[in-house]
């Protein structure tokens, strides 16, 4: 009631001036939530960004690989390797780990990492991912393959798989190797 009877005392400018004033201090305090909820959200999308390619970088079986004894070695060798009178029909390509490679970026990445770090033309990486994954760059939405190369290209950057040397030339990163 005393709330009340303070409110009749008071004049409606001062009213209105009180009521300007909680709106404000909402305002502020929702703007500060939302600049923390974006703060947040860019923190995730970076998770996010990161684990994906951590992901990618596993499927291509990257990492630590303990030696084979020879007979096994071999035994894969002459899997993997048959004579060359045998006439298989084309498989769909595959990473390392046997699996089907389904993007261009993939692709990209097996291509760029073969090069041992040579600086490439984003040209000459087109050649190669259309002589050896052709049927992989055609199953994507992009008219122009060599597109779709450049733009594997320029997100591998982002990523920080590979150096942008100069314009149209990218490098492999070299990897760090940890000193135990």
């Amino acid at each position: 009631m005393d709330n009340q009877h303070e409110q009749s005392d008071l004049s409606p400018l001062q009213l209105l001036e009180q009521r300007i004033d909680l709106i404000q201090r909402k305002v502020s305090e929702l703007l500060e939530q939302q600049k923390q909820t974006e703060a947040q959200l860019n923190h995730y999308r970076s998770l996010l960004r990161h684990y994906r390619g951590v992901y990618e970088a596993e499927g291509l079986d990257f990492g630590y690989h303990p030696p084979m004894p020879d007979s096994i070695k071999a035994e894969i060798d002459k899997a993997v390797n048959p004579p060359s009178e045998i006439v298989i029909e084309k498989e769909p390509s595959t990473i390392p780990a046997g699996l089907p490679i389904q993007s261009v970026f993939k692709a990209v990445l097996i291509i760029m990492t073969e090069s041992d770090g040579r600086p490439l033309h984003g040209t000459q990486v087109h050649e190669k991912v259309m002589e050896r994954y052709s049927e992989v760059v055609e199953g994507t939405k992009v008219k122009n393959s060599y597109s779709a190369v450049v733009a594997a290209l320029n997100r591998g950057t982002r990523q920080g798989f590979y150096e942008r040397l100069e314009p149209n030339i990218y490098r492999m990163k070299p990897r760090e190797v940890d000193a135990e």
